[in-house]
């Protein structure tokens, strides 16, 4: 079993079975491989050893995200929105359940929900 991961980022792109160990072939240019088998959701590839995604810290407190990583991406429901501070401000004018994902590489995503009632 080898991981294929991205040279510049350390991002696990997918695990090969190659018989014979010709893997070469398998990999394009920007990529590199391990021996090894890793988890692409949780891990990465960082000095050429496999590791753990560190968690984010952030914060949700009532629609105010704070300790942002930067820059990374909001999406709100099926909304994504580029952000490039530690604190957002999330505006909602509309009742109901949102769900918020954050993402930022190389730390996993985090997700809340808000239940909204407007004042």
């Amino acid at each position: 079993m080898y991981t294929v991961y991205k040279l510049a980022t350390g991002k696990i792109l997918r695990l090969l079975h190659v018989a014979g160990h010709d893997i070469s072939s398998n990999i394009k240019t920007g990529e590199d491989f391990i021996v090894g088998a890793s988890n692409e959701l949780t891990q990465y590839v960082n000095n050429g050893v496999v590791a753990e995604r560190p968690e984010q810290d952030t914060v949700l407190c009532g629609c105010t995200l704070s300790s942002l990583p930067c820059p990374c991406t909001i999406q709100i429901n099926c909304t994504v929105y580029h952000c490039d501070q530690v604190t957002e401000e999330i505006i909602l004018d509309q009742y109901g359940i949102y769900e918020i994902f954050i993402a930022s590489w190389p730390y996993k995503n985090k997700e809340f929900t808000i239940d909204y009632n407007a004042p």
